[in-house]
């Protein structure tokens, strides 16, 4: 279960992503944060604990990284989050599985 808090800034993280055009790395992590720690899902916190340690991001930043987050498909990348954004926020699980699928499908 999603609270009301998690839901707000999960809204304010995709309105920031989504006012900049080249990429905005702290609103793309909160996203992921909020959303990963409301889904309860064990598997799925350590898996994003281990990616994050793994690339060096965190909600607090990765120290002088903020040129190298430029993002050349960034619109692509924000409309996969509205759409997860948008299926967490109807309550449809089977929607957002399968935005996060084709957001990791995107990147890799």
């Amino acid at each position: 279960n999603i609270t009301e808090t998690q839901k707000s800034t999960l809204y304010l993280s995709l309105m920031r992503m989504m006012a900049s055009p080249n990429g905005d790395r702290k609103a793309d992590i909160q996203f992921h944060d909020v959303l990963i720690s409301a889904s309860q899902d064990k598997l799925a916190i350590s898996l994003h604990r281990a990616l994050s340690q793994f690339t060096g991001y965190s909600s607090t930043g990765r120290q002088g990284d903020d040129e190298f987050y430029y993002v050349e498909n960034w619109d692509e990348i924000v409309q996969v989050h509205a759409q997860l954004y948008q299926s967490v926020i109807d309550g449809r699980p089977e929607k957002a599985a399968e935005a996060v699928y084709a957001h990791y499908d995107f990147l890799l």
